[in-house]
């Protein structure tokens, strides 16, 4: 159930009138809803409600006649669904009563309102004052409710209603007790959070919940009664309902309908404050309708009804008397807080003067339950009516009662104490006699009473009646019992969403520490926590430790971090009592810990973080509650004094001397903890009281010492003393509702997408952008230098105030300032005043030097990252596109910030301010970009306030004057400021003890000369810390550098005085790596990097600081250089004792980069050891060698390249890539290599030092080539099993590749190839729309491939793995389909309607009807996918439709985009949706606005060749660039063009001769377009220069073509199936543009690349049947060019046996017993060929040719018969036959009955006169001879349902990857057996069964079962179990080998084996080696054979491949 906030809602209301200044205007979209010819004359207010504005339209129609109109107006997106509710209800109401219920008009949106509002139209009706007539009133109410049945037959309603401002609980529910249950429940929840908790009416609320509800409502369906659900108004009260003043009839209005129980509309009249409460109301009503049984609790059932409505009216109108309270006797204020609710009428009273009396039915009993107080405690009689006689007013014996009924009558208890006053208790039934009104005064003369009648417990024996013990009070626990270690109190049902974990304090215990007085009804934890709501989801923890410090038994050396390891062990090894692993960390973690429990949980996290099997569980820490933890060391002496005075007589213990303020351990935890508390939320509460302390009492923890004082942590008091702050005496306590509101907060904070996103999501989305673990780090860092007190004077100036405060607009503030002048902290310090004043601030911080953080798309990404943590909606839309399969490339960040930004964030409603900080804009690559992104603010409706600090240049003047021509903008520059500089220096020397004189000298000293410079200021007071006397200070101060180039000078003096050579290389080496490398480089890997040359480092930081000087900083173990200046500086100094030249630094970067991998002991080193030291190297290697500019080191480097690449180092090289999933650092590598072998190669004829090394060039670029294709054929598998790369790929490779022939002979893993390629191609993989059917359009989103058959079937394939998903039929002649954005809607444009599915399902979502004959020529969702528009072959060519809601979805015209009147030939949308360019045969092509319907340019192309003939003007094709501002098109003469329309810049080309361009297409990226011809040329070029990169030539005439999204591939559409091609030219580099240390030498290469175009001939057969011979090496194939062939894969020769007619009519092969026949079926006529071996060559000879006759005509089956080569069955899909051959004869026939849906035959594998049949429901013996049936096995009769072929259910059915909830309707699926075959293992049968539902194909099922001997088993059928896990493993089961192992292919095409019967089940199954994606026949799994050996038969290009690897069949069975 959604919350609304209402109380902003009258505020907007407000807004909404005031911005109507007094009028009611009529919005545009309220007169497009008026019916066709109204005239609208005027409108005024009408009508006056709180939370809406309303009003009368005076109209006419179109004849004249007045035709008022009703309007309401309601604000914000609470109005849009209240709205929406009213209309829906009221047109059912309508629908029910035309005559009786106001007809509603029109909803919708008004377009222009503030706030946004919606609006409800309905026509008006004339009322007159009064009420109505009753008579008419009943019999029209009966009669609705008669007519409006429920469709569901449930009660509920399809959307959601309001009852006035307040939603209500209307979800479908078959039950109306249950619905009416949560009815009340909401109603209740709304009145809570109106008006608060009333402890009376809760108490109350619970009784007519848990016991009023299920037995008075629960009775109407029992003992077979059934109520029907019908329609009701829902508010039918006086004031919606009126009188016509024409007629006299009742109409109503104003409706908050549901279908409900019919007496429901009459609780509400009964309502005190209606009008309709009278009598003869509801008498009429029930004249028409009768009581529903039990007729004689009608109006008890009515009084609870009414309950619901006065709730509601609580809720909507704070303080209302629905709510109201009545008088106890005796009492005097109405506001007696203790007093009883009346909102439930009189069910609950707890008067004595209004005791329940019945006055329709006094034949049933009840239960009374009387308290009396006991004599002796005070008077007995008159107790409630003399407070002054007893000293107990009323409200303490309410609260007895209440007591008592909060025990839910279940403990029968005899008496208790409360307040001093002892009770005695009767709980007894009362009599139908004794339940009379005399009774009931008798017996509430003398006691306080309640009674309940007819409680649903069935019975409540006598008094006397003993049940267990007497009861006398709360138990009271014993702290020596409470366990310790980690306890669960409390776990929900189904799923948990935050685990809380409770621990104590010294002295305390699990239990005894959150209980009030030992009490165990008070340990909160478990007793009330669970119960709250927001915590209900919540599994509840405790965890105790011996803190018993008085005991003497307990070791005096435990400490701490003792109980903190107990801690973390509990956490990742306790189990449950059954024996379940908690499984902590799979949501997250929330603690709450008192006292010492702080510390404990302080040590235990920063152990975990030391720690790689803890670290997972406690980083799922999200908050922590500390209560009165002594965090401070300095202030806990005087708490540890007095902790000590209660402690008497007790041993030493440690950890209580860790408490001390001098221990050194409570020192270390509080520094090492401030390091990490800022990951997770701290809420610190603490005591206000004082403890009792012997025989005084103080404070034993101060306010200072409970705190932290860590930015973000929440402080709070508590009324309460040291003990008692974890201790409550109730519910009601208000220390326990701060501590409640903390943890619910927290909890909601930490699962809930409101606040922040769960694990899952955020480590998806971290995974997604490539954001380290430490976002904030550069932040830290930044923040950490600044000094206590300093900054704030920037808060003063008066452009950053104004930028603060100042939140309704985007604007843009950049601060510059010289070097060193602080802008870093000063922008770390504006980010934390942010935070801390609740702000949404996201911070950046480029940092030269670093690659990671130094371009735009880094800053992007961050940028993204930390909005999607605090913004929902944005947060989903990034999830749902990693979901999908989209990746963000660096390479192409612009199009990234369109489409995370501009076209998501900036249109999102309703979004708070954001405020980014953004430093060091001179650090980035090219910063004049961030100019250009931050012009499109200017769009955004978030208001987004962006501050930017950096050094200033006049180069970015320009970029930031085109910002602030469209953003207000503006540039301030930092001064100096002083006090600042002094605060920081004092600081620093605050700990030095140099004493005041000295200090207050050297400050005076350092300010005099610093010249502003703060980082000056920094270096020189860390030069000073190594002074060792007064004297060494005064020196140091005279000789104190003036400027940052003096001191750069001095610090460079220090390199010079290095003596040792040794120690200057190794400072040189530190130098150049912090200066050239691409990103900061940790201290490990830096010192494993240089460990070669200079042995182990034992601690490079000290090294890096003694030998550097200050150049270099360690900043959280990562080695940089100290500031942007240093780099520079170091750059260009030439008195250095070194080169630090950037040329030779790249080259000896790159040397000791791949050296590394040359290491022979490296992969014995990575089984041990973790790739990621080797991670910059492996990644950056490429970069180096690109940047390496001098020709001197070519030589050196060539002959690198060629060691590292005829060596297995560059095995290891990628599978260290494949570890940390960086393949595409491949692709970079590739064209590095290409770009050094071209540059060579360039050189050659000048000075080049490799111009006689040609052939190692050769080699060099084979890999370069290989290197692509390596990536784009085995990514994925390498990705899943980076060690392939030694045992599998390989042998795949083709003979050609430098890879092969590198490591080809001498492969020594697991699988060898057979057959492999001799040459790579381009073909990625190839999907089949069936071979009838021909491929006619494609599209494809992130995750989905689409191909529409010409049968107008659509089938949808996944992109990365290219399994089919689904299959739609449509239905009808389809001419366009298309993806949404997300990939999860696909919509299909028929000739009648137009239907949007689900892709991942099949499922039909909806269908739309079609403008009548009309075709679609371009089709395409809109509007963030609200909307799809259709451009058509019409005169008005462009539609529009929403499809959000279903009454608008409707195709409407979009009037004035077009211009001739004539039908266009083609019809392009931009990809925004926002233009339109139309071609026609004969006018100009025009591009017209599609929001203002207006033309935008005109192209107009010079009409005259060179050759001076005249050039048609008319356009054909045309294509949009994604950017959406130009255009590529074919004109009819074949030339082809590029166009821009803003600046109407014009390309035009010829085409290629022969190659006349069919349709031209422009990728997603915009870096390529492509070019398709009739011929089955397929030319790609690049966008820029037009120039040709590739050129495909295939056969057969393409059908369509689109690129995938990633731009890498293509998708060609011909024939029968989608070829899906993936060459080198479209494997880009990954690096990034705005990188030009890499993209410049890259470029170059890349240029060069695109000179030589590729070709690729496409001229190959696919295989289309394969059947191995039983025996030998020979395969029958037939292919799609009809051919029928045989091939022995051994020696690779293929022997041409038969030629269809026609191409693709080859169904079936079939071989005999001995292998010399193979019989092929064509067109139905069966062919056999003898075989036989002549003089050492083998010959074939068709013998027989005939065909069979069936009725369906289609063979199902051929199978030659064992015994003979004369006997052949074939069957079909009603009969089987036996012939006969030579002659062919029919020797026997059988018809099945009745005709399963499938069936096929083998022979028996036992008997020789038997056959078996397979069907899916099981299988038969048949008699040889005539087919006569002798046996039958089903297969549930004995098998498991995991193992049977019908019950199994899908796993499709139940994981839905779209969040839908799409089960599979078993019944609707079909099953066909696709093939049956004895195994190589004896008597073992395998079955394979194809599965599909109308809409989808699923996964195929299999069978495995024994035969035995007819005569010896009475022919048993024994299915085999195959676990579940396996057969979820399983993909396709190829046969099972002798020795027992089912050998199968799973979902990523790895080829696996599993034991049957196996002992270890499911842990047995292996995988062996993987089927790479273009090896996969286009015909599917299922053409793979498996020899009895083991190898794979795999058909490809026309011939068979044989595939062996580590199945072993040799071990016996």
């Amino acid at each position: 159930m959604e919350h609304h906030d209402y109380g902003n809602l009258l505020q907007e209301v407000a807004l909404l009138r005031a911005s109507f200044a007094g009028e009611v205007p009529i919005d545009e979209a309220v007169r497009n809803a008026l019916p066709e010819g109204t005239k609208v004359l005027g409108a005024r207010r009408f009508g006056n409600l709180s939370w809406s504005l309303t009003a009368k339209i005076d109209a006419t129609d179109c004849e004249g006649r007045p035709t008022p109109f009703f309007l309401k107006y309601v604000p914000g997106a609470m109005g849009q669904k209240q709205l929406e509710g009213e209309f829906v209800g009221m047109t059912e109401l309508h629908k029910a009563a035309p005559h009786f219920v106001v007809r509603p008009v029109a909803w919708g949106k008004l377009k222009s309102a503030t706030p946004p509002s919606h609006f409800l139209l309905m026509e008006f009706k004339e009322f007159i004052e009064g009420l109505p007539d009753p008579v008419q009133l009943g019999e029209r109410v009966a009669a609705m409710h008669k007519n409006g049945s429920s469709p569901t037959g449930m009660f509920g309603f399809p959307i959601q209603t309001f009852d006035g401002a307040r939603l209500q609980a209307v979800g479908w529910d078959p039950s109306w007790t249950s619905f009416f249950s949560k009815l009340l429940a909401e109603a209740y929840r709304q009145d809570t959070e109106a008006n608060g908790l009333w402890p009376e009416l809760d108490v109350v609320y619970s009784q007519v919940q848990y016991r009023l509800i299920p037995r008075l409502i629960g009775a109407l369906e029992t003992e077979g009664r059934r109520i029907e659900p019908v329609l009701i108004h829902g508010d039918m009260w006086d004031g919606n309902v009126g009188t016509e003043s024409t007629t006299g009839k009742p109409w109503i209005f104003d409706c908050a309908a549901y279908y409900a129980h019919s007496e429901m509309e009459l609780g509400i009249w009964r309502a005190e404050r209606h009008k309709l409460k009278d009598p003869v109301y509801r008498d009429e009503y029930l004249k028409h309708m009768e009581r529903s049984e039990p007729k004689e609790e009608w109006d008890d059932r009515n009084r609870l009804y009414s309950a619901k409505t006065n709730l509601m009216h609580s809720a909507c109108f704070r303080g209302s008397p629905a709510r109201k309270l009545f008088d106890l006797p005796g009492r005097h204020s109405p506001t007696n807080a203790y007093a009883a609710p009346q909102c439930f009428g009189k069910l609950s009273s707890s008067s004595s003067d209004n005791v329940p009396r019945r006055t329709e039915s006094t034949d049933r009993g009840g239960w009374l339950i009387s308290v009396q107080q006991r004599s002796g405690t005070a008077q007995s009689k008159g107790v409630t009516q003399n407070e002054e006689a007893t000293g107990v007013s009323p409200a303490t014996h309410w609260r007895a009662i209440s007591d008592f009924l909060e025990k839910k009558l279940l403990l029968f208890r005899k008496s208790w104490r409360r307040n001093g006053v002892a009770y005695d208790c009767h709980v007894g039934p009362i009599t139908p006699s004794e339940y009379s009104a005399g009774q009931s005064e008798r017996v509430t003369q003398e006691t306080e009473a309640y009674v309940i009648s007819n409680p649903h417990i069935p019975s409540i024996p006598p008094e006397n009646t003993q049940i267990g013990p007497p009861i006398a009070g709360p138990e009271i626990i014993d702290r020596s019992s409470d366990p310790q270690g980690l306890s669960l109190l409390h776990t929900p049902t189904g799923e948990h969403a935050a685990d809380i974990i409770f621990i104590h304090g010294l002295g305390g215990s699990s239990r005894g520490t959150w209980c009030k007085s030992r009490r165990l009804d008070t340990f909160w934890p478990q007793q009330w926590l669970p119960n709250e709501e927001g915590l209900e989801r919540s599994r509840i923890f405790t965890f105790g430790y011996n803190a018993q410090f008085r005991s003497s038994d307990q070791s005096s050396v435990l400490g701490i971090a003792d109980f903190a390891k107990d801690l973390l062990y509990d956490m990742l090894f306790s189990r449950d009592p059954e024996g379940k692993a908690f499984n902590l960390g799979e949501v997250p973690i929330i603690f709450v810990v008192h006292s010492m429990g702080g510390l404990v949980f302080k040590k235990a996290y920063l152990d975990a973080q030391l720690d790689d099997r803890y670290l997972p569980v406690m980083n799922s820490t999200k908050a922590v509650v500390f209560l009165s933890t002594p965090h401070r060391g300095s202030d806990l002496a005087p708490y540890l004094r007095r902790l000590l005075a209660l402690s008497f007589s007790s041993t030493s213990k440690q950890y209580v001397a860790e408490l001390s303020g001098s221990s050194l351990f409570l020192r270390n935890i509080n520094e090492q903890f401030r390091c990490v508390a800022n990951k997770f939320r701290i809420f610190s509460l603490y005591e206000t009281l004082q403890s009792p302390i012997g025989m005084f009492s103080a404070l034993i923890l101060e306010p200072e010492s409970a705190t932290l004082g860590y930015p973000g942590e929440v402080t709070r008091s508590l009324n309460a003393n040291h003990y008692n702050v974890c201790k409550f005496e109730s519910r009601q306590d208000p220390n326990f509702g701060v501590v409640l509101g903390a943890l619910k907060s927290l909890v909601s904070a930490s699962c809930s997408t409101e606040l922040e996103p769960g694990t899952r999501d955020i480590e998806k989305l971290r995974h997604f952008l490539s954001i380290p673990a430490s976002i904030d780090h550069d932040f830290d860092h930044f923040y950490s230098r600044r000094a206590e007190g300093t900054c704030y004077w920037i808060l003063k100036e008066a452009p950053v105030y104004d930028w603060l405060s100042s939140a309704s607009q985007p604007e843009v503030l950049v601060l510059h300032g010289r070097p060193g002048r602080g802008k870093s902290v000063i922008a770390a310090f504006l980010t934390q005043y942010l935070r801390e004043h609740g702000a949404a601030v996201q911070h950046f911080f480029f940092r030269g030097g670093d690659e990671t953080k130094q371009t735009m798309a880094a800053l992007i990404r961050s940028l993204a990252f930390q909005i999607a943590k605090i913004l929902p909606s944005f947060r989903k839309a990034l999830s749902a596109m990693a979901d999908s399969g989209s990746e963000p490339k660096d390479a192409e960040w612009t199009a990234t910030w369109k489409v995370w930004f501009v076209n998501l964030l900036f249109r999102m409603e309703s979004a708070p301010p954001l405020y980014w900080v953004i430093d060091g804009l001179d650090e980035a690559s090219c910063p004049q970009h961030l100019f250009d992104l931050l012009a499109d603010l200017q769009s955004s409706k978030v208001p987004i306030r962006v501050l930017i600090t950096g050094r200033w240049s006049q180069s970015l003047v320009s970029a930031f004057e085109r910002t602030r021509a469209r953003v207000p903008s503006l540039v301030i520059p930092i001064g100096d400021y002083i006090p600042d500089m002094k605060l920081y220096v004092e600081d620093q020397l605050l700990y030095n003890n140099w004493g005041d004189e000295t200090t207050a000298n050297v400050v005076q000293q350092i300010l005099s000369n610093a010249n502003g410079s703060f980082l000056w200021v920094y270096l020189i007071v860390k030069e000073l810390e190594d002074c060792n006397s007064e004297l060494d200070i005064e020196r140091r101060l005279l000789e104190l550098p003036s400027g940052m180039d003096a001191l750069y000078q001095r610090m460079e003096e220090a390199i010079h005085r290095i003596r040792r050579t040794p120690d200057k290389s190794l400072a040189r080496q530190l130098l150049m790596w912090a200066m050239h490398a691409r990103r900061t480089l940790t201290a490990d890997e830096l010192a494993d990097t240089l460990e070669p040359e200079f042995g182990r480092l034992l601690d490079i930081s000290q090294v890096a600081n003694k030998l550097c000087g200050h150049f270099i900083a360690v900043e959280r173990d990562n080695i940089r250089l100290m500031h942007q200046t240093a780099r520079e500086y170091l750059a260009t100094s030439f008195t250095l004792p070194f080169s630090l030249d950037a040329t030779v630094a790249h080259a000896e970067i790159f040397k000791a980069s791949i050296s590394s991998f040359m290491d022979t002991r490296l992969r014995s080193k990575l089984e041990r050891t973790s790739p990621q030291l080797l991670e910059y190297r492996a990644t950056s290697w490429p970069y180096h060698l690109a940047a390496t500019e001098s020709h001197e080191v070519r030589d050196e480097q060539l002959d690198i390249l060629t060691r590292f690449f005829s060596q297995h180092s560059v095995l290891t090289w990628i599978y260290v890539l494949a570890s940390l999933n960086q393949l595409a650092v491949v692709i970079d590598a590739s064209r590095s290599v290409h770009s050094f072998i071209r540059g060579e190669r360039k050189a050659e004829g000048v000075s080049s030092p490799l111009a006689g090394r040609p052939q190692e060039l050769d080699v060099l670029e084979g890999w370069s080539r290989d290197l692509l294709k390596l990536v784009g054929k085995f990514g994925s598998c390498l990705t899943e099993e980076p060690a392939s790369i030694y045992t599998s790929i390989v042998p795949f490779c083709p003979v050609s590749s430098s890879l092969y022939k590198a490591f080809g002979k001498q492969h020594t893993g697991s699988v060898t190839v057979q057959g492999p390629p001799d040459d790579w191609d381009d073909c990625l993989a190839r999907v089949s729309v069936g071979a009838e059917n021909t491929a006619s359009l494609v599209c494809c989103s992130w995750r989905y491939i689409a191909v529409l058959s010409s049968a107008n079937t659509i089938t949808v394939w996944d992109c990365t793995t290219f399994h089919q998903v689904c299959e739609m039929e449509h239905g009808e002649l389809v001419s366009s389909i298309c993806f949404n954005s997300e990939g999860d809607r696909l919509a299909s444009y028929g000739c009648q309607h137009t239907k949007i599915w689900s892709p991942l399902t099949g499922q039909l979502l909806f269908s739309i009807p079609n403008p009548p004959d009309m075709e679609s020529l371009c089709l395409q969702f809109v509007e963030d996918d609200a909307a799809i528009i259709m451009g058509s072959n019409r005169g008005q060519y462009v539609f529009r439709c929403p499809i959000t809601s279903p009454s608008l979805r409707i195709w409407t015209a979009l009037e004035g985009c077009y211009r001739y009147g004539v039908c266009p030939s083609s019809v392009s949308i931009s990809p925004d949706g926002s233009k339109v360019a139309p071609t026609y045969r004969a006018q100009p092509m025009v591009i017209w606005s599609i929001t203002t319907a207006a033309p935008l340019a005109q192209l107009k192309r010079p009409t005259m060749s060179s050759a001076g003939r005249e050039k048609t003007s008319f356009v054909s094709k045309v294509s949009w660039h994604p950017n959406g501002d130009e255009i590529l098109g074919i004109f009819m003469d074949g030339c082809y063009f590029r166009w821009s329309i803003l600046d109407g810049s014009y390309q035009e080309h010829t085409p290629a001769p022969g190659s006349w361009p069919h349709d031209v297409i422009c990728s997603a990226d915009g870096l390529v377009y492509a070019l398709y011809a009739p011929s089955g040329n397929v030319r790609l070029y690049d966008y820029q220069t037009s120039t040709l990169i590739y050129h495909l030539n295939s056969e057969g005439s393409p059908n369509d073509f689109c690129f995938s999204h990633d731009g890498r591939q293509f998708y060609h559409a011909r024939d029968s199936h989608c070829t899906i091609w993936e060459p080198d030219v479209l494997m880009r580099p990954s690096a990034a543009d705005d990188d030009p240390a890499y993209s410049q030498a890259m470029d170059q290469g890349v240029q060069q690349t695109k000179l030589a175009c590729d070709t690729f001939n496409d001229d190959s057969s696919d295989v289309l049947l394969m059947c191995p011979a039983p025996h030998g090496h020979i395969v029958g194939i037939a292919t799609d060019d009809g051919a029928a062939e045989l091939f022995d894969y051994v020696v690779s020769e293929r022997m041409h046996i038969g030629q269809a007619l026609a191409p693709v009519v080859m169904q079936h092969l079939a071989w005999n017993e001995d292998g010399d026949r193979i019989c092929y079926d064509e067109l139905g006529k069966l062919n056999v060929v003898q075989l036989k071996d002549e003089k050492g060559s083998r010959q074939a000879r068709r013998v027989e040719r005939f065909k069979p006759v069936f009725e369906d005509r289609l063979i199902k089956q051929l199978l030659f018969l064992p015994g003979s080569t004369n006997s052949l069955l074939v069957s079909s899909s009603s009969q089987v036959q036996r012939w006969s051959l030579e002659p062919a004869r029919l020797e026997a026939t059988w018809d099945y009955r009745p005709a399963p849906a499938s069936r096929k035959w083998i022979s028996h594998p036992r008997s020789s006169e038997h056959l078996l049949s397979v069907t899916p429901l099981g299988v038969s013996r048949h008699l040889r001879c005539n087919f006569e049936e002798v046996f039958s096995f089903l297969w549930k009769d004995g098998s498991s349902p995991h193992d049977g072929l019908a019950e199994e259910a899908p796993p499709e059915a139940s994981v839905p990857q779209d969040g839908a909830n799409y089960a599979i309707d078993l019944t609707s699926i079909s099953e066909e057996i696709d093939s049956v075959f004895p195994t190589f293992m004896d008597g073992v049968v395998l079955v394979r069964v194809s599965r599909r539902t109308q809409a989808r194909k699923l996964r195929p099922r299999f069978q495995i079962f024994y035969v035995g001997h007819p005569s010896v088993d009475d022919d048993a059928i024994s299915p085999i179990h195959v676990p579940e896990s396996v057969r979820q493993m399983v993909d396709m089961p190829l046969n099972v080998l002798p020795n027992g192992l089912l050998v199968f292919v799973d979902r990523s095409f790895w080829v696996c084996s599993w034991k049957l019967n196996s002992l270890y089940m499911e842990d047995d199954a292996r995988r062996h080696f993987f089927i790479p994606r273009d090896w996969v026949p286009l015909q599917g799994l299922g053409l793979l054979k498996v020899t009895s050996t083991g190898a794979i038969l795999c058909p490809r290009k026309g011939r068979v491949s044989v595939i062996r690897g580590t199945i072993d069949s040799a071990v016996a069975f």
